[in-house]
């Protein structure tokens, strides 16, 4: 299976928020790591990747809907909905991942999480950047 490419963290992906902007970057270090997984990971690692991931999910995603309260973002309730969706199937493919005794099923389920994200991360959540950066002003 060929390797996850994942974007490395630039200040472009800067959303001008101090505490997103930090999870945002531990996620993609945290990711980086879960590409070798991908590849040739056992199952116990990317169990333990996978239980990492949901957890800081959970975080971010409770950092972000806090932090759209201080804002005008007009599609916080929408972004919060997205949320719960991608909350739900990391949840999912987590279990799926700590039942499974099948290597290969356990690193398609990891890339396809750690995809999700990623993709969440660099398109949805670059849309309350100016939000944000009202906020700031």
């Amino acid at each position: 299976m060929p390797m996850f490419q994942f974007p490395e963290w630039t200040p472009a992906l800067s959303v001008g928020n101090d505490e997103i902007d930090d999870q945002h970057r531990d996620f993609l270090v945290r990711i980086g790591r879960v590409s070798r997984l991908i590849t040739d990971g056992g199952a116990q690692e990317i169990r333990e990747a996978a239980t990492v991931m949901v957890a800081l999910l959970k975080i971010h995603f409770d950092t972000e809907e806090r932090i759209f309260g201080a804002t005008t973002y007009p599609w916080a309730q929408d972004h919060a909905v997205e949320h719960r969706v991608l909350l739900h199937f990391a949840c999912h493919a987590k279990k799926m991942i700590d039942e499974s005794g099948d290597h290969i099923y356990c690193r398609m389920s990891l890339r396809y999480l750690a995809q999700s994200v990623v993709e969440h991360l660099m398109d949805t959540d670059m849309g309350y950047k100016p939000y944000l950066l009202q906020g700031a002003a």
